[in-house]
């Protein structure tokens, strides 16, 4: 079955709201997880990358969504302009 990258994060946050939340934000708060979307199985570790390794050793070929947990997001992007900057514009 193929499913498009929104299908999977929506039903690997599903997951996660459902059976893992409370517990992990109390447990892991800042930590990555990788949900198997289909088995429901989760690998929690303090990088992402080691996430996903943890859950492609123990799930060949399948497919996960990586929340980092207690965040709106996995990563966070931002720039900051310093004195020796050159404009872009």
């Amino acid at each position: 079955m193929t499913l498009s990258p929104q299908a999977i994060a929506e039903k690997g946050e599903n997951l996660y709201n459902a059976k893992y939340k409370a517990e992990y934000e109390k447990r892991y708060f800042g930590q990555y997880v990788a949900i198997d979307i289909e088995t429901g199985q989760a690998f929690v570790a303090t990088r992402s990358e080691t996430a996903i390794e943890k859950a492609q050793q123990a799930i060949e070929g399948g497919l996960f969504h990586v929340i980092r947990i207690g965040h709106s997001g996995v990563y966070h992007v931002s720039h900051t302009a310093s004195a020796n900057s050159k404009s872009l514009f």
